[in-house]
């Protein structure tokens, strides 16, 4: 599932995520797994990730980033 972590779109079904993907082949990797529930919405702020839940409560989880590197090395 491809979340997006705008603050704006709000997350469609129940989804447990320990890591999220950028598109400049960074991971952030949460310390620990969270659950992320029908209309929670996430942002980065920093290093963090902040979840604002559908019940107006917003949570803040730390992480850190790691570089991905999926590229073929060519011979």
């Amino acid at each position: 599932m491809r979340l997006i972590a705008d603050g704006v779109t709000p997350n469609e079904r129940l989804v447990l995520v320990n890591e999220l993907e950028d598109d400049n082949s960074f991971a952030f990797v949460l310390d620990q797994p969270l659950f992320l529930w029908v209309g929670d919405r996430i942002a980065f702020e920093k290093d963090a990730l902040v979840i604002a839940h559908s019940n107006g409560r917003r949570s803040v989880r730390r992480g850190h980033w790691e570089p991905r590197c999926y590229a073929y090395r060519l011979r």
